[in-house]
């Protein structure tokens, strides 16, 4: 894609697909097929209508992506519930505390600047992917932010997922 505005937009939009995408709902052992939660990510897949060369390049680019975010946020867990213990297991003073807090700050801030660089993998995309691939992401972006939002807002997943389904059949 030649339009660097485009071009931005949909690397944003791909961050924020696979970000909610992995981190909503973890991957089978098969890999995306095996989860029924991602049935509209197939259908997104589909509608792209990626050429066989494409879905190879994007395969590999997200397969790495997706690998090493997993990776990273899985030590971050990791870390927090470490963390989590030696604050249940503190006895020291209120500097001691603050310095050890500060000290996991800067740790975290560091492990998300690794996150966004292992992110920035995705940039890759913007290459393989056209501009009619890109307004159906941006499509499916609007929707899954709704769903995102109603999801934050309580309302039930059962009901959500028939609604989201209807909209999919509908568009």
């Amino acid at each position: 894609m030649n339009n660097p505005k485009v071009s931005l937009f949909l690397t944003c939009i791909l961050v924020l697909l696979v970000t909610l995408q992995t981190s909503t709902h973890p991957m089978g052992r098969g890999g995306v097929a095996d989860d029924p939660h991602n049935i509209g990510l197939l259908i997104l897949i589909n509608r792209l209508e990626l050429s066989p060369a494409q879905m190879k390049q994007v395969h590999f680019v997200l397969t790495n992506v997706v690998t090493e975010v997993g990776t990273l946020k899985a030590r971050q867990e990791a870390r927090q519930q470490e963390f989590a213990g030696e604050l249940i297991r503190f006895i020291g003073t209120r500097d001691e505390l603050e310095t050890m807090v500060h000290a996991f700050k800067v740790e975290s801030q560091r492990k998300a600047l690794a996150l966004r660089e292992a992110l920035s993998g995705l940039h890759e995309l913007k290459e393989i992917l056209t501009i009619e691939q890109g307004k159906i992401l941006r499509d499916a972006f609007v929707m899954r932010m709704e769903q995102f939002h109603r999801r934050v807002r309580g309302e039930n997943d059962e009901e959500l997922r028939v609604r989201d389904l209807d909209q999919m059949r509908k568009s």
